[in-house]
């Protein structure tokens, strides 16, 4: 098996891709990775981000969920899923990636996210654990 998925049952991120995963019916290996900062050595070390989650796929690496999510569409040909055709994929984009733009401008410039109550990453309000 080729795929393994690095994740943490509690997090949001890595379940759409645990879901994705079962839609295209693709066995999968999957590594704990703890919730708590800072993330295990272990992990660093394969991922330095040391977000959730992360995907191996043989020689090929990839972090962020949405990403997964488009490589795994692509990889099995799924354009219902995500179409191939770049003005397709242009539609659908802005729905994938609206969710980043919520967090307001202040945590966009890289001010304190304090309004949201989730930190003062600028990213705090786009992740859950």
């Amino acid at each position: 098996m080729s795929l393994v998925l690095y994740s943490n049952p509690a997090s949001s991120n890595a379940m759409k891709v645990r879901f994705l995963l079962a839609e295209l019916g693709l066995e999968y290996e999957r590594e704990h990775v703890p919730l708590a900062r800072p993330r295990p050595d272990w992990y660093v070390e394969i991922y330095p981000f040391g977000t959730i989650p992360f995907l191996r796929d043989g020689d090929f690496e990839l972090g962020e969920s949405n990403a997964i999510l488009r490589y795994l569409a692509d990889r099995e040909g799924r354009a219902d899923l995500y179409p191939r055709e770049p003005r397709e994929r242009n539609r659908l984009d802005p729905l994938v990636w609206k969710p980043r733009t919520a967090c307001g401008s202040a945590s966009a410039a890289g001010r304190s996210s304090s309004a949201s109550g989730r930190g003062s990453r600028p990213w705090s309000c786009l992740r859950s654990p």
